[in-house]
C-alpha cells in the first residue's frame, strides 16, 4: 500500500504560535469550577506569564506556571490545553497526550483535545484510535477548525485500516468544504488501489491543475497515461517530474520509465 499524503495544518511553528498569542485562543473558553474569584484571577496571571515564558523561550518556566495555573483552577480546560501543546512543541509526546486525555476525562466532546489525539494516533500508527477522536471532532460540526483538514485525516485512519468505501466518503466530503490538491491525490490513489483507474485519472488531473508542481501526482498521471496507452503524455508529465524534482528518486523513477518508454517510440 502506498503512502497517502498527510496535510499537517497544525505544524510545529503553527502550534507555537498558539502558544505565543494564546491569550486570543483561549479567552473564549471559561472555567467550569467553583473555584473563588481570586484563585482564578491569580491563574489567569499564571497564564499570562507563561506566555511571557514563551516569547523568552524559557520552556521550564512556562511549563512551571502552566501548572500553577491548572493547580488554581483544576477544570480550566483551556489551560490544560496550553500546556499539552507546550509538551508536544518540545517534543515529550507523551506527557502531551496524557494532557489532551486528561481533557477528555472531564468533557469528552472537547474538540481542541480529540483533534491533537487523533493526530498523535496517527503517528502512532493506531489507525482506530484515531479515527475514533476525529469522529468525535466531526461530532455537530459547528465549532470545528479546518473541518476540511479533519476530514481528510478522518479518511485516512479508515484508508489504513482498509475501509476504503468510509475512506472515500470522508474524502469526497473534505472536497465538498474545499478543493485541495492533497485531499484529491490522496483520494486518486484510494481509486487506484480499487481499480478505479478512470476516477482515479480524473482526481489526479485535479490535483494537477489545482499544484502544477505536485510532483507525487504527476508522476502517479503518468503511469495511469502509460496504461491508457497514452505514451506521449506520459513522456510528458515524466519529464515534468525531472524537472521539477532533478535529484528525487521520483526523477530516478521517471528516468527508468523513460527508457522504457522511448524505444517504444
Amino acid at each position: 500500500m502506498k503512502e497517502i499524503n498527510i496535510s499537517r495544518s497544525f505544524t510545529s511553528k503553527f502550534m507555537m504560535l498558539i502558544v505565543f498569542t494564546g491569550v486570543m485562543f483561549f479567552q473564549g473558553g471559561c472555567a467550569t469550577t467553583p473555584d473563588s474569584e481570586d484563585a482564578r484571577t491569580k491563574a489567569k496571571k499564571k497564564f499570562n506569564d507563561s506566555l511571557m515564558d514563551a516569547s523568552l523561550g524559557m520552556r521550564d518556566k512556562q511549563i512551571a506556571n502552566l501548572k500553577e495555573a491548572i493547580q488554581l483552577t483544576p477544570k480550566n480546560l483551556n489551560y490544560r490545553f496550553a500546556l499539552g501543546l507546550v509538551y508536544s512543541l518540545i517534543g515529550e509526546i507523551d506527557h502531551a497526550d496524557q494532557e489532551f486525555k486528561n481533557i477528555l476525562a472531564i468533557d469528552p466532546n472537547y474538540k481542541p483535545a480529540l483533534r491533537e489525539l487523533g493526530r498523535a494516533y496517527l503517528n502512532k500508527r493506531e489507525w482506530a484510535k484515531a479515527a475514533k477522536s476525529f469522529e468525535g471532532v466531526l461530532k455537530g460540526i459547528s465549532g470545528v477548525s479546518n473541518p476540511h483538514q479533519v476530514y481528510n485525516w478522518l479518511a485516512l485512519s479508515y484508508y489504513k485500516q482498509g475501509k476504503l468505501v468510509d475512506a472515500e466518503r470522508a474524502w469526497l466530503k473534505a472536497l465538498k468544504i474545499s478543493e485541495n490538491a492533497g485531499v484529491r491525490y490522496n483520494l486518486a490513489l484510494s481509486y487506484k488501489e480499487q481499480e478505479r483507474f478512470d476516477l482515479a485519472h480524473d482526481s489526479l488531473e485535479k490535483a494537477v491543475n489545482l499544484k502544477p508542481d505536485f510532483t507525487q501526482a504527476l508522476f502517479e498521471l503518468a503511469q495511469l497515461e502509460l496504461k491508457n496507452k497514452n505514451p506521449d503524455k506520459a513522456i510528458r508529465y515524466f519529464k515534468k517530474v525531472k524537472t521539477l524534482a532533478p535529484n528525487s528518486r521520483l526523477a530516478d523513477s521517471a528516468q527508468e520509465y523513460l527508457n522504457l518508454i522511448r524505444p517504444m517510440n
